[in-house]
């Protein structure tokens, strides 16, 4: 991309008061827009970043984000309004918000499907090309995916950044080759954890005899620019073993005991609880609670949920679920 151009950018964006938003989140297609790609896309974003003092969070080459606000299809209206001279309105705050309450509670029915026939999933935040301002993400959880992955097929070797990538799988196997040397099955009752710190890539394929469900959730990161790393365990006896209990099956918190690890301010629990037993917790200031069911109901502090319900929690402390019927959930705590 030719200096020219660099500055243009510059100038709109400091012309037309493009970030004055506090908070903002930004998805660009560079390859599309400017001719863009590969280092020469990093160089122009790594000047970007500098011009307008951006902290970023997370940033690869396809999209970045920086902040926990809004949301704004930025570079690529940008970039149209320059070359072909047709206005285009500033950014305005989005017209729905989230109603803020102690719970928050989204039923099944409310998810985002996309059925690519060989992936059937469903995005409980912003994804790929479903794009909801008001859900791209609840406090550091950026992705939650839950999918099903016909056999013989996959995701080919792709790229990630700065991000704790965790993989729970419920039926099924899959198999994982990624660029630190790593070729591993991680099968039912496995989870599996990839730091993509500095950059990674990795693919992931259904080579079994059935279909594969499997959970895929990205956290951010505490640390940018770590060294990847990798680690799968088996979980079921741990969770055999502590049955109506809330387990921690991946964690980056101190003094919490898991047999996973994560290089984030943030625990993923789990539970298998008999109808009518009940578990506790307690959501500590400054935190938010994830809770996503996988199997059966309960009843959260008056509130029922049932199969792929999920409940974001804000605000309060003490909580209590109790199984309506025999139920499994998996449970989020986020700064």
């Amino acid at each position: 991309m030719s200096e020219e151009i660099t500055k243009r950018v510059f100038e709109f964006v400091k012309t037309h008061e493009m970030l004055t938003v506090n908070e903002l989140t930004v998805e660009t297609t560079m390859g599309d827009d400017l001719g863009l790609a590969g280092d020469d896309a990093d160089e122009f974003m790594e000047s970007f970043f500098i011009e307008f003092d951006i902290q970023v969070v997370y940033y690869d080459r396809s999209r970045f984000f920086y902040g926990e606000g809004s949301y704004i299809n930025f570079l690529t209206p940008l970039v149209w309004r320059m070359f072909n001279g047709t206005k285009m309105p500033k950014y305005r705050e989005p017209e729905r918000e989230l109603t803020m309450r102690d719970l928050v509670l989204i039923k099944a029915t409310e998810r985002h499907f996309q059925d690519f026939d060989w992936l059937k999933t469903y995005w409980l935040f912003s994804f790929d090309t479903y794009r909801d301002p008001n859900n791209m993400n609840f406090g550091k959880i950026r992705v939650y995916n839950d999918d099903i992955v016909a056999q013989g097929q996959g995701f080919v070797m792709h790229a990630h950044r700065e991000m704790e990538i965790i993989s729970i799988i419920h039926t099924g196997e899959i198999s994982h080759e990624d660029s630190m040397g790593n070729k591993t099955t991680i099968k039912a009752g496995e989870v599996q954890r990839m730091s993509a710190g500095s950059g990674i890539t990795h693919s992931e394929f259904n080579k079994g005899t059935e279909p594969l469900h499997l959970h895929q959730i990205w956290i951010f990161p505490h640390t940018a620019q770590l060294e990847p790393s990798y680690e799968q365990k088996d979980i079921r006896s741990l969770l055999g073993e502590n049955k109506n209990e809330l387990v921690a099956v991946v964690s980056g918190e101190d003094p919490v005991d898991s047999p996973l690890s994560m290089n984030a301010d943030a625990s993923i629990h789990m539970a298998e609880l008999d109808s009518g037993k009940s578990v506790d917790f307690v959501r500590r200031e400054d935190r938010k609670i994830f809770i996503y069911i996988t199997d059966g109901s309960f009843e959260i502090n008056g509130e029922k949920l049932d199969n792929n319900d999920q409940v974001r929690i804000s605000d309060g402390s003490d909580y209590i679920i109790t199984a309506e019927s025999d139920c499994k959930f998996i449970l989020i705590d986020v700064p």
